[in-house]
């Protein structure tokens, strides 16, 4: 089987589109685009925790992920124990949650950071609020 590495990042805004945040980070040694694609939305949802955000949107590119985070009925695919835990930690701390599908072009800034974040050290938060792109901190726990 072979294995993949990518680099992906996300983008925290608020509903009027101001940035609170971003994060950066590698993912290796993985089987599918699908499950890097889930493993960016957990860590995702984690940095939103640790914003302290309650109401939230999640939007992502990915509509295959996408749906099967909204489907309610078990998964039974390959990246399986990656939906599961999604859904779970999208179930603790936060009041209302909401999970959107976008295009690709539409996630630009997202796909531009990812491509900046191969420069920087991997795992890294790349400001929250005014200091955006003001520093580095370790995001994934690696």
């Amino acid at each position: 089987m072979r294995m993949l590495r990518t680099q992906w990042a996300s983008v925290l805004c608020t509903g009027n589109l101001r940035v609170l945040g971003a994060c950066t980070g590698l993912h290796q040694h993985v089987s599918s685009a699908f499950a890097i694609e889930t493993l960016a939305f957990i860590t995702t949802v984690d940095f939103a925790r640790d914003l302290g955000l309650s109401r939230v949107a999640f939007e992502g590119d990915s509509l295959h992920v996408v749906r099967k985070l909204c489907n309610p009925n078990e998964d039974r695919s390959e990246i399986r124990a990656l939906i599961n835990e999604g859904k779970q930690r999208l179930l603790t701390g936060f009041a209302t949650v909401e999970i959107r599908h976008c295009y690709r072009e539409q996630n630009s800034i997202a796909h531009q950071l990812a491509s900046l974040g191969v420069s920087l050290s991997f795992g890294s938060i790349l400001g929250r609020g005014s200091a955006f792109l003001g520093g580095t901190r370790n995001c994934c726990g690696d």
